[in-house]
């Protein structure tokens, strides 16, 4: 999993690739922590380049989406029709939890 990050105006945009599984999962609510101490209250993730989403994955998006939230942030989860991240976000009925949006 690589994860490019940029802030701008209170937003963090986190570009993750590679898969987002038990052994990234970890990594990506790091980063989500990191950039809530960096003073972004938006959190946007782009799960554009994920080729994997495994239960692990989506159990640390919902992780995340709680951490921002009791931040009194707001958190975006993007990724285009028919992708494999947005399958099992869209299957498991979790869209509104983590934000879902499209890309």
């Amino acid at each position: 999993m690589e994860i490019s990050e940029s802030h701008s105006d209170g937003t963090a945009r986190l570009e993750l690739r590679g898969e987002l599984d038990i052994g990234a999962a970890r990594t990506v609510e790091e980063a989500v922590e990191r950039a809530l101490g960096d003073g972004c209250r938006e959190v946007v993730l782009d799960l554009g380049g994920t080729t994997l989403l495994d239960s692990a994955g989506l159990g640390a998006l919902i992780r995340a989406a709680r951490t921002v939230g009791a931040q009194q942030g707001t958190m975006a989860v993007v990724s285009p029709p028919g992708s494999e991240a947005r399958v099992v976000i869209e299957m498991s009925r979790t869209g509104s939890v983590v934000g879902l949006r499209n890309a």
